[in-house]
């Protein structure tokens, strides 16, 4: 009977020593554990702001290609308009020079050049003020 009492109280201490062991591993498991749930929520919260920047960015690219387009329009139609204006200027030049007017032909033949170069300029500086944005 002593001996198994003894026998008893052996595994009885190899048993509070396993458990002991089991109690330390289950305690470091779980320690892990909300370490990996923390990295988890983090990891899970840093993607959803780059998503957030990523959106932004979308956007932007969407903004910015849709004004680059109508800038595009808008250069083609002051093309269009200069194209028109420099042909009305040398009809009129034309229409100038043989004109029965003497004044009216000297005048264009002294300043025809300059007076198209000046409107030129000034047609082509409306068209890019047209054409800059009023906001960056």
């Amino acid at each position: 009977l002593e001996t198994e009492l003894a026998n008893s109280a052996d595994r009885l201490q190899v048993e509070q020593v396993t458990g002991s062991a089991l109690k330390i591993t289950v305690e470091e498991l779980e320690d892990l554990l909300q370490e990996k749930n923390a990295e988890l929520i983090s990891a899970a919260q840093e993607r959803q702001r780059f998503t957030g920047e990523m959106q932004k960015l979308k956007e932007l690219k969407y903004d910015l290609e849709t004004k680059l387009t109508l800038q595009g329009r808008e250069l083609k139609e002051a093309h269009g308009k200069l194209a028109i204006l420099r042909k009305k200027i040398q009809e009129l030049e034309l229409e100038a020079m043989n004109s029965p007017d003497k004044n009216l032909r000297e005048t264009t033949t002294q300043q025809g050049s300059s007076k198209s170069t000046t409107l030129t300029t000034t047609v082509t500086k409306s068209a890019i003020s047209n054409t800059t944005p009023l906001h960056p």
